[in-house]
C-alpha cells in the first residue's frame, strides 16, 4: 500500500478510517495516531480485557467477524488506553494490530485476510490453508 502511494505511514489514520471509525487517544485527543505508531505498537493504545474477552468467539478464525464492528465496540469507551500521547512508548496492542488491518482493509475494499493471500502470499508462492482453531480445556 505504501510502495503504491495508497497509504501514508505517518497521516492521521481516521483519514482511512472515516466516517466508520474516528479513533483518538481519550486523554490526548490532538495527538494523532498514524499507521507508523500502530505497526511500531506506539499508538497508547492499550488493553481492554472486557472487551477483548467479550468479542471472542470460539472457533470463528476471524472468517465471521466484522473487524469494524468489533473495533467500534471496543473504542467506543474510554478504557482501553495507556496513560500516554501517541508516539512516545511502545506496548504491545493487539487493537492496534487489528486497527493496522481494517485501515487495510478499508483501503484494499476486501478482508484483510484476503489481501494478504492474494497480495503477499500468492505473488511469492506460499499457500495456506486456514483452519479453524479449537479451543480445549
Amino acid at each position: 500500500m505504501v510502495e503504491a502511494n495508497r497509504l501514508n505511514l505517518d497521516t492521521d489514520i481516521n483519514q482511512y478510517l472515516s466516517p466508520i471509525l474516528n479513533v483518538a487517544h481519550p486523554q490526548y485527543p490532538n495527538v494523532t495516531i498514524t499507521m507508523r505508531h500502530l505497526l511500531m505498537h506506539a499508538s497508547g493504545i492499550g488493553a481492554n480485557a472486557a472487551v477483548e474477552i467479550e468479542t471472542y468467539t470460539p472457533g470463528d478464525a476471524f472468517i465471521r467477524i466484522n473487524l469494524g464492528d468489533v473495533l467500534t465496540k471496543y473504542f467506543n469507551g474510554a478504557a482501553g488506553w495507556l496513560p500516554i500521547p501517541p508516539g512516545n512508548r511502545t506496548s504491545y496492542s493487539n487493537a492496534g494490530t487489528n486497527l493496522a488491518a481494517f485501515v487495510i482493509e478499508r483501503l484494499a475494499g476486501m478482508r484483510f485476510e484476503q489481501y494478504v493471500q492474494d497480495r503477499i502470499l500468492k505473488p511469492l508462492n506460499v499457500f495456506f490453508e486456514p483452519r479453524k482453531w479449537e479451543i480445549i480445556d
